[in-house]
């Protein structure tokens, strides 16, 4: 791993807007110092934060950088601070059950996040490192042995709603080291702007003439559900939707007698003469027993009955009719998280310790005209 920031070079994921693969590009400070028409230990000194330049050339050479998506290697900035070189990704989860639902679990929706982790940090040429961690009420619960061990210089964690449980007293007292909670709020996060985005999918479903819409989520003390529901409040109140009490629902997990609860919930509401003509669901999961018993019912989807849920894009795909889904943007917020972790550790000022990211809203076969 190279020590030298004259040569060093930035790869920036990049999401291709057709085929929505990650492609990376390189710039380099040779490059910045190009555009900027200065030398490249003028670019180190002006993004460091040291060395005496001016403060008009800092801010040029600092808004060219920015423009042209130039971050020095992080993994040089942590060695030259003779640090671990290490960034940790923690998973955190409350109970054993969680850890079966695919749906809402971080455990069960680890392949996303680990996957654009471990792209940016190879980008980054940083070293990386991930755990699962047990929170408070179980056995050898909410302590990060990689914490504990002083074996990272910063962290992400996924899942951790209990912003005063034993890993967040350990990461903040116990060799403190910066760390960002991932769509999940605390005094560092990146949060997913997944109310705008169901705000944005109830504007399409009422430009398609659809007043009656229900709406099922999780429990709102989990943020990306309390985002759910604040979101559709708005909208309803924006585009004059209807949505009958009983055409809310919420359901912890899907699993169990919750499923078995959720499909009591869908046939009650589309066996009943008075239906709504859309329904935004809260996970993929109950999108798909919503799709199964609409079809058994005899409903066409989605001449019938319009849907839409909050997922994954790979876990529609194995649905038919494939849903139009509500998906975290990850690379997007990961880069935000690690950018976030940069700063910190460079004891330079962070400019948004919330940062909000907006959702993509996916193609599918789904949504159509209200039916008259």
């Amino acid at each position: 791993m190279k020590n030298d920031s004259a040569n060093s070079t930035s790869s920036v994921l990049q999401i291709d807007p057709i085929s929505r693969k990650v492609r990376t590009t390189s710039v380099s400070i040779k490059d910045v110092a190009r555009k900027a028409n200065v030398a490249p230990s003028t670019v180190s000194a002006a993004l460091s934060g040291n060395g005496r330049i001016s403060d008009a050339l800092r801010e040029k050479v600092s808004k060219i950088a920015t423009e042209m998506n130039y971050r020095p290697k992080m993994a040089a900035q942590l060695l030259r601070a003779n640090n671990t070189g290490y960034i940790g990704l923690l998973f955190v989860a409350e109970n054993n059950d969680q850890q079966n639902n695919a749906d809402t679990s971080p455990f069960g929706s680890a392949g996303w996040y680990t996957t654009h982790f471990l792209n940016l940090c190879q980008a980054e040429g940083l070293r990386s490192q991930i755990e699962f961690v047990l929170d408070d009420g179980q056995p050898n619960s909410g302590i990060s042995q990689l914490v504990h061990g002083g074996m990272l210089d910063g962290a992400i964690v996924v899942g951790m709603t209990n912003p005063n449980c034993k890993l967040a007293k350990q990461l903040r007292e116990e060799n403190a080291i910066p760390w960002v909670t991932f769509d999940e709020p605390s005094e560092h996060c990146v949060l997913s702007a997944t109310d705008n985005g169901i705000e944005q999918a109830v504007q399409h479903l009422a430009a398609l003439g659809h007043r009656k819409i229900a709406m099922t989520r999780g429990e709102m003390k989990c943020e990306i559900h309390a985002e759910i529901q604040n979101g559709f409040d708005r909208a309803a109140a924006r585009f004059g939707i209807q949505c009958q009490p009983h055409w809310t629902a919420e359901f912890k997990d899907a699993t169990g007698k919750n499923k078995l609860k959720q499909i009591q919930w869908i046939k009650s509401l589309l066996q009943n003469t008075d239906r709504p003509t859309a329904i935004i669901c809260g996970g993929a999961i109950t999108a798909g027993l919503v799709l199964h018993h609409a079809t058994e019912m005899g409903l066409n989807v989605p001449k019938d009955l319009s849907v839409i849920a909050v997922g994954y894009s790979q876990l529609a795909s194995v649905l038919y009719p494939k849903p139009v889904m509500i998906e975290l943007d990850f690379a997007g917020m990961m880069r935000g998280a690690l950018d976030n972790l940069r700063s910190r550790l460079a004891k330079r000022p962070v400019k948004e310790a919330t940062q909000r990211v907006m959702p993509h809203i996916t193609d599918g076969d789904t949504i159509a005209l209200a039916p008259n």
